[in-house]
């Protein structure tokens, strides 16, 4: 399928899912929401990071077509995969960077970047790899887009690989849209330029295989019987990576407030032992620390306080030093955790804790759901 720049911009003017993005050599078209139903022209799934030049409107990198996992798509719904055997390809736990050569100049891009951390970091293997960057230079300069799976500890996602490499996983045609790396793959391999493993399945042996399997993201199906407008490429996701993905993403995007919530209710263990990124879980402590020593300080005191207390021989003599102590104590806890931004905490909180820890209820629950409160209300905000 010819990709026409005009046609784009017609296709998706107005529609809020799609973004044009532009420098001063390029533009380029992606998907903001990863909604199958957006998909619903052929053109629209050709959105995934495809790049011209600002001047003339050339097509200049083609990466994949958006295609989806298995039962997400018409295509991709287990009854429509009729074959014995399919290629496969393991899927990698990474990030698509894909070459252009213009102007007779090599550039590496990423979906939605023109430069950045990863397309740096792709330029520093390419400096120590001569081979893979002669091979990059050859492929583009014949019109083609070379796509690649960066894969790096620096930035992982749930697989820890230990080092830093290109992946190749195929390469397209910028004009009629075709992939040929399957063809060309023995010649690739004489390059040794590396490639994801490669299985031939049947579907039922391909979802037996990840059924168990640790440490791979899935696969991907190609079948390339029908070429129009794109030959079938559909994803499976092992049960091991989706549950670690799921708690991955959540740890790294939930707030610290519900953070807090998931320490004081014991749950925070549940979360991390299916997230192996340790230097994520190394920052997400860090981040909820301040919080836990506060609150863990104050709970001390009002015990200690509590303890004093009960050596009182009236009420009344109880309520007179215990509004001595929670001065003191207020007082205290704003010099030693000064470095927070706020730090409001109600006197009378403070107050019911101490009674409730006199009369031996469940006072830690109900001063820990309070104090949440207070975080998740912003009233307690560390810089």
């Amino acid at each position: 399928m010819k990709i026409d720049y005009f046609e784009i911009e017609k296709e998706i003017k107005g529609n809020k899912y799609f973004k044009k993005l532009e420098n001063d050599l390029f533009i380029k078209f992606y998907y903001r929401a990863n909604l199958p139903q957006i998909f619903d022209t052929p053109l629209k799934r050709e959105l995934r990071g495809i790049t011209f030049a600002k001047e003339n409107k050339s097509l200049v990198a083609r990466p994949f077509h958006k295609f989806f996992n298995l039962n997400e798509y018409e295509e991709s719904k287990e009854e429509n995969l009729h074959q014995d055997k399919y290629i496969f390809r393991e899927k990698l736990d990474g990030t698509l960077i894909y070459f252009a050569k213009y102007k007779g100049k090599l550039y590496a891009f990423t979906q939605r970047r023109f430069e950045n951390e990863y397309t740096q970091e792709a330029w520093e293997i390419l400096r120590k790899n001569k081979k893979l960057l002669d091979f990059i230079n050859k492929v583009t300069e014949k019109n083609y887009t070379p796509l690649f799976e960066l894969i790096s500890p620096k930035y992982k996602i749930v697989i820890p690989y230990e080092t830093s490499e290109l992946i190749l996983t195929e390469i397209r045609d910028n004009i009629s849209g075709k992939y040929i790396l399957e063809k060309i793959e023995d010649e690739i391999k004489e390059l040794n330029i590396k490639l994801p493993k490669k299985y031939i399945f049947s579907l039922k042996e391909a979802k037996k295989f990840i059924e168990n399997k640790e440490n791979i993201e899935g696969l991907v199906l190609k079948e390339f019987s029908r070429e129009k407008p794109f030959p079938i490429f559909v994803k499976l996701k092992s049960p091991w990576y989706l549950k670690r993905h799921y708690a991955t993403s959540y740890l790294r995007n939930i707030p610290n407030h519900k953070l807090f919530l998931l320490h004081i209710q014991n749950k925070f263990d549940d979360i991390i032992y299916n997230v192996s990124n340790k230097e994520l879980i190394e920052k997400r402590l860090k981040d909820i620390k301040p919080y836990i020593n506060l609150y863990e300080d104050i709970l001390k005191k009002l015990e200690e306080i509590s303890l004093s207390l009960e050596k009182c021989s009236t009420w009344k003599e109880k309520r007179d030093f215990l509004e001595i102590y929670l001065d003191e104590l207020l007082k205290d806890i704003r010099k030693k955790y000064k470095n927070f931004q706020k730090l409001e905490i109600p006197k009378e909180l403070l107050r019911e804790t101490v009674y409730a820890i006199l009369n031996k209820s469940n006072y830690e629950e109900n001063f820990g759901l309070k104090f949440y409160a207070l975080l998740k209300g912003e009233k307690i905000k560390y810089n």
